[in-house]
């Protein structure tokens, strides 16, 4: 099956689930989150504001969390650049701050503070559906390929997925990067 495929099937399987049993399913992984050491000790970290349309896993409390804690939270930006886009987090000190902007999800400021390149302790990640080897199906820019693939040793991923995304295998291309970890509302699975 091709990762188009696979992505539309994805993509069935979280519409046809229901809205109250995936916002459940989010505070559960939102709590588990929050008990993760690499979540507690993390000083700077990268979270996501979900494309609730398209029923991503609701990690909008993590905000909150992180910053009551002192730490500090980025989000992905994308600016275009000519032919390229530039990929970056920037630090948004309050949830309120993100605005969709040029991209179908919310984002900090464009001139807000952007994450040095081993700033980040902890990065968060979203997906269609992961498998247990930590590698996930996104919406197919490449965008957390990218970012992974140039992350310091020291920071960690996390990609989420609600338990019923989460399968034993998915195709793996040259340029997919796996996250070092996989979270559900009903699974952590550390790679091994």
């Amino acid at each position: 099956m091709t990762k188009a495929e696979l992505r539309n099937q994805a993509r069935a399987r979280r519409r046809a689930a229901d809205p109250a049993d995936r916002d459940r399913r989010s505070r559960g992984i939102c709590e588990r989150v929050e008990r993760l050491d690499w979540f507690e000790t993390a000083r700077a970290l990268a979270l996501y504001w979900p494309m609730l349309d398209r029923g991503e896993v609701d990690v909008r409390p993590l905000h909150e969390i992180a910053r009551a804690s002192g730490k500090r939270v980025y989000y992905p930006t994308l600016r275009r650049a000519g032919e390229t886009v530039e990929r970056s987090f920037r630090r948004a000190d309050d949830s309120r701050e993100l605005r969709p902007r040029s991209w179908p999800f919310a984002e900090p400021d464009p001139e807000a503070p952007e994450a040095g390149p081993d700033e980040l302790d902890f990065i968060l990640v979203p997906a269609l559906g992961a498998d247990r080897r930590g590698h996930r199906i996104g919406y197919g820019s490449g965008y957390y390929d990218v970012v992974l693939s140039s992350l310091g040793a020291a920071t960690r991923s996390l990609v989420v997925v609600y338990a019923f995304e989460l399968v034993d295998r998915l195709p793996v291309g040259s340029l997919d990067h796996p996250c070092d970890a996989v979270l559900t509302d009903q699974h952590l699975v550390i790679p091994g």
